[in-house]
């Protein structure tokens, strides 16, 4: 009976002692414990090795968690080295690493990678992970944190031979890996990043970093997943360069995520990219022929261009591999319907800027036969106008300007009067052909010429003087 009198009055007491807490103390608010559950992986890393853990959480009740702590319980084995989280900052002492910065609301979820030193081989240890409101008080989770160290161990993906080429607007980074893989590059102007591209399952992998402003920092990060975890390297940094000007980064990788040797070294690309081009089968077509050629660079090629106009305006050509490869193929059809003879010129762009153009390609688009209208005389101001009979009356051997309209293409336009022949030019602003002809006595005919017969014959009529 004296004994749970006891009890009663010590529970008594301390609940007097709380109220009196939250009625005579300010600012004073009991703090509710968080409940959690987590989970590492792998639960087994090579003995001798740097190796990413992966612990994903969810705060399940209770106040939101300001900070979040993992505890390395047996040193002897394993040592942390760095760690990291998105919209968390992360820091190392002994034992223990400590995420601050951000934020994880009760039923949310979150992920905090750790990078560790396998010491020596083990069986299971634990790494604790707990969770605070105000980053003093932590509440321990529930879940599995117990990791081994065996010489044995399935491992991820192993990243080697990165290679990273930087232009004014845009940076390729290549790798391998030793297991077929798939490839992430996050990239940004901060750690956030922003942008990704992707690589293909497979051990060589490629992705290309476009839209990029020069002059200017940006932050990279590798991730790569095989079929025993994922590997990650980065964040690192690179600088676009300043015009005409490449900067080459080779990130050399080892076995681990931490171990990296970074060559930095800065030339100037000044030499143009190579295009050759195939040779035509014929040079008159009935329909835009297939023009294909290889553009290469030892930097990397941007685009490929042709012109019909001598330069003066370019339009895109697809290739068939992608911007930054060193080189590439390609094949168009040039965008035209009229007849006539087309000088094409095909350009190579690469990374850097620099450009240069192929030999002139020449071909005759030839669809329709050729033919000459009605035509235009006059001498000087005044034109001429043919009798009731279709003769023309000009004095004796005075200038006759002759202009023919044309269809078909035609290559030349010819005039024969009284038995000489005269050849017409052709406006280009116009299309019509003209020339200034001796209009003796006698018959005046034309004739229209293409690469492609029959040929067009008019009778235009008679000069009399």
């Amino acid at each position: 009976m004296y004994t749970g009198f006891i009890v009663l009055n010590k529970f008594f007491a301390g609940l007097l002692c709380w109220l009196v807490l939250l009625l005579v103390v300010p600012g004073f608010e009991p703090i509710y414990a968080l409940t959690c559950g987590a989970n590492i992986s792998p639960s087994e890393i090579l003995t001798g090795a740097s190796s990413s853990l992966t612990y994903a959480v969810t705060s399940e009740e209770g106040e939101t968690a300001m900070a979040v702590k993992i505890v390395n319980t047996d040193t002897g084995v394993f040592s942390i080295t760095s760690g990291s989280a998105s919209g968390w900052s992360a820091s190392v002492d002994g034992d223990t690493i400590t995420y601050t910065g951000g934020t994880l609301a009760a039923g949310a979820s979150a992920s905090f990678s750790l990078v560790v030193n396998a010491l020596t081989e083990s069986g299971a240890v634990s790494f604790d992970l707990s969770l605070s409101p105000d980053g003093a008080s932590y509440s321990q989770c529930g879940g599995s944190g117990e990791v081994a160290s065996s010489p044995s161990a399935p491992q991820p993906p192993v990243i080697s031979n990165a290679n990273l080429t930087v232009g004014n607007s845009s940076a390729v980074l290549t790798w391998t890996t030793n297991v077929a893989a798939t490839g992430i590059v996050n990239y940004g102007t901060t750690s956030g990043y922003g942008s990704s591209g992707t690589s293909a399952s497979g051990t060589t992998h490629s992705v290309a970093m476009g839209g990029l402003s020069a002059s200017t920092t940006y932050h990279y990060q590798i991730q790569v997943t095989g079929d025993n975890g994922t590997t990650q390297y980065g964040d690192a940094t690179f600088t676009t360069a300043a015009a005409n000007v490449t900067t080459t980064t080779t990130s050399v990788v080892t076995t681990t995520t931490t171990n990296v040797v970074t060559k930095i070294v800065e030339i100037r690309d000044t030499t143009p990219p190579s295009v050759i081009l195939s040779g035509l089968d014929k040079k008159v077509y009935t329909r835009p022929p297939e023009i294909s050629g290889t553009v290469s660079d030892s930097f990397g090629v941007l685009e490929v261009e042709y012109s019909l106009d001598d330069g003066k305006n370019w339009a895109k050509i697809a290739m068939d591999g992608e911007r930054g490869d060193k080189r590439s193929k390609f094949t168009f059809e040039p965008d035209v319907s009229a007849d006539g003879t087309y000088a094409t010129l095909v350009r190579g762009v690469d990374i850097s800027g620099n450009k240069s153009v192929g030999k002139e390609i020449t071909f005759v688009l030839d669809q329709l036969d050729p033919a000459i209208g009605p035509g235009v005389f006059q001498v000087g101001l005044s034109p001429l106008y043919p009798d009731g009979n279709g003769a023309l009356h000009v004095p004796v051997n005075v200038d006759v300007l002759v202009v023919l309209p044309e269809i078909g293409g035609s290559d030349s336009v010819e005039l024969t009067v009284g038995g000489k022949k005269y050849s017409l030019k052709k406006e280009s602003a116009t299309g019509l052909w003209r020339g200034v002809n001796i209009c003796p006595r006698g018959r005046l005919s034309g004739r229209s010429l293409d690469g492609n017969e029959p040929s067009t014959l008019i009778d235009a009529g008679a000069c009399e003087s």
